[in-house]
């Protein structure tokens, strides 16, 4: 071996050995770059912000005993998560390091520190799959040693039904607060506010920080917003005010809607809201819905009707049971008004655009044939008019349903005119009717009174044994018994008065002549008095669909108007006690009229001549049909190529 190659071989060997250690090194920088991770968390606000310290405490404690020093622990912490949270800052965080290989040991405190749910097992593979050893702090879970998976699967279900468990003693004790007539239940709407019961005990507990126990709380009338809802209630009920205009009044008297509303402004919803809320008639409702939770996701459903808190506290009524009747009949008639609607119509619209007394005969009534819609008022270059606002907004009604208003209007008045020309083809009909029904009604009274008396007896028996029972104690079921005895009672007290306003009653019926001149004053009514009349005609004919006749080829056209006519309700407008007419039962005049706003043209008309002459003699001139028909040649031929296409014909 030559000096130059033993020197060659010296210097690699020489260099081999100091690599060596380098390479070990770098092999165990990579293995020191593995973290040992502490994750530590709390769920609510209402915890104490210690818990994650003292968490870290017991973490710390644990890695000792590997010989890990407190400065090489990396600490993650969320901070009021819940640990069914699946979103959690730190949480994904720690996670994101997991799956790069970055992380070498997990220590919890406790297994519900890291989850809640029962995903323990899954996540305990994933931890094994990327070489992570996880650990509680009393190491009965350890993902190094598979005999304490069971441990790990039992705790994740026992933490999973603790939160069950918390839910439900929470909605007891809530419901508890329900169910008392002083309790609060953080369920106090606009109007009312909690407070101490003893205001120098609540001072004391405040300014020892909140430690010793909790003075009571309970619901109190904030009189200055109690003010603001009676007159809403009286704007409503009272005046006959809309929606819209009571948002209106409140705003422009800058009113706020309450803080806890968050909102700035009245709306009409907001006022909605408030006038059906019958908290302020004194009736608590407690627990309608429920909160479902999956994952991040909340969703309210409707809970079971056993499962509802109804409480009276009248000490918190703002408004009379009368006002409150007075709200809800109100709304009833704002569904009667608006018609059969659905969907989003029916939401945007109820009670907050309808208008109660309408402003001209027919509004109201017309309905669209189409969707049912009712139709409302417009103006353009031919006047006033009628029309389907969800066709006109582009929505999935497909029928115009327009009608000009003069001509719609005349055409009812016209028919009803010739009711009263026409009166001797019906009236004895309905006058033979009309009595046979005061008979029956008659004939029934005797045996309806007796079953209304018999069922007062035993009414009356059950409220004393009931009042009897509840002496000296307090029960819900017999106490919610008593109101509905009380309840059933009141209305079999009014159902006797009734029958004895009958009994009493005057029967006196009119006369042709009288039915004749009312319906001669009817008339000159919807004429002259359209906000009135259109309520009456609404108790006369009901409601009114509106279809379109347009002539194939052409644009326009005019309305049809159909409804179910029966002399019976019109009568009943004449003679006033309505209770002796029986309205499911139509009469043999009874009849489904059509009327009409307009007329085909003469040019419409023609159209099927036309094109029988074409079929006949194609090479017919247009000037022939011009002489026969005297329309312009060049029109005719213009709307008939049009009516071809319309009708699928092939113009001759």
């Amino acid at each position: 071996m030559s000096k130059e190659d033993l020197s060659t071989r010296c210097t690699a060997r020489c260099y081999g050995v100091l690599l060596v250690p380098v390479l070990w090194a770098m092999i165990g920088m990579c293995v020191m770059s593995k973290i040992n991770a502490a994750y530590t968390r709390y769920s609510s606000f209402n915890q104490r912000e210690t818990s994650i310290t003292d968490q870290e405490t017991g973490i710390k404690k644990k890695y000792a005993e590997f010989g890990v020093p407190e400065d090489q622990i990396v600490f993650f912490a969320d901070e009021a998560l819940s640990g069914e949270n699946v979103t959690r800052p730190q949480y994904d965080k720690l996670m994101a390091l997991v799956e790069d290989y970055k992380v070498a040991m997990i220590v919890v405190d406790d297994q519900s520190r890291l989850t809640r749910e029962m995903n323990i097992d899954e996540l305990i593979k994933k931890f094994r799959f990327y070489g992570v050893r996880f650990l509680t702090k009393n190491g009965d879970v350890d993902s190094n040693d598979a005999s304490k998976d069971v441990n790990a699967k039992v705790r994740g279900l026992v933490n999973n039904l603790s939160n069950s468990d918390h839910a439900n003693r929470v909605r007891r004790g809530l419901e508890g607060r329900a169910r008392d007539v002083n309790g609060a239940a953080g369920d106090h709407p606009y109007g009312y506010l909690t407070d101490w019961v003893d205001r120098a005990e609540g001072t004391k507990y405040i300014a020892n920080g909140g430690n010793g126990p909790k003075p009571l709380r309970a619901t109190f009338i904030f009189e200055e917003e109690a003010e603001v809802i009676r007159d809403v209630f009286r704007l409503f009920v009272v005046e006959g005010l809309s929606l819209n205009g009571i948002a209106r009044k409140l705003n422009a008297r800058k009113i706020s809607p309450g803080k806890r509303s968050g909102a700035k402004k009245w709306s009409a919803g907001r006022v909605r809201t408030l006038l059906q809320n019958e908290k302020y008639a004194g009736v608590w409702t407690w627990g309608e819905n429920r909160t479902v939770k999956y994952k991040n996701q909340r969703r309210d459903q409707k809970a079971d009707v056993k499962d509802v808190v109804r409480v009276e506290r009248p000490h918190l009524a703002i408004v009379t049971r009368e006002m409150w009747e007075g709200s809800v009949k109100r709304f009833e008639r704002f569904k009667e008004i608006l018609g059969p609607l659905s969907g989003k119509a029916k939401n945007k619209r109820l009670g907050m655009y309808a208008r109660e007394q309408p402003t001209t005969l027919l509004g109201g009534v017309l309905l669209c044939n189409g969707c049912g819609t009712r139709l409302r008022q417009g103006a353009g270059n031919g006047g006033r008019y009628y029309h389907c606002p969800e066709h006109a907004k582009g929505g999935d009604c497909k029928s115009k349903s327009s009608a000009s208003k003069p001509k719609a209007e005349q055409a009812v008045i016209g028919f009803l005119q010739e009711q009263l020309t026409t009166i001797d083809d019906w009236f004895e009909l309905v006058y033979a009717e009309v009595l046979r029904n005061i008979e029956a009604h008659d004939a029934r009274i005797p045996a309806e009174t007796e079953n209304l008396l018999r069922r007062k007896v035993e009414l009356e028996r059950e409220i004393d044994t009931l009042a009897a029972n509840l002496a000296g104690m307090v029960s819900q079921s017999l106490t919610a018994k008593l109101v509905s005895a009380e309840k059933a009672l009141a209305e079999v007290e009014e159902g006797l008065e009734s029958m004895e306003r009958n009994r009493s009653r005057k029967r006196e019926l009119p006369s042709k002549a009288d039915v004749a001149a009312e319906l001669s004053n009817l008339v000159s009514v919807m004429s002259e008095q359209p906000k009135r009349g259109c309520l009456l005609l609404r108790k006369i004919i009901g409601r009114i669909r509106v279809k379109d006749v347009i002539c194939p080829g052409w644009e326009e056209g005019y309305a049809e108007l159909s409804f179910r006519f029966d002399p019976m309700r019109l009568l009943s407008v004449v003679y006033e006690q309505g209770c002796l007419f029986n309205a499911d039962v139509e009469l043999p005049m009874a009849k489904d009229v059509v009327l009409f706003t307009g007329e085909p043209t003469a040019l419409q008309l023609a159209m099927p001549q036309i094109h029988e002459w074409r079929q006949q003699n194609p090479s017919v001139p247009w000037l022939e049909i011009h002489r026969r028909t005297g329309h312009s040649a060049s029109c005719a031929g213009v709307y008939y190529a049009r009516w071809c296409k319309a009708k699928g014909y092939t113009p001759a």
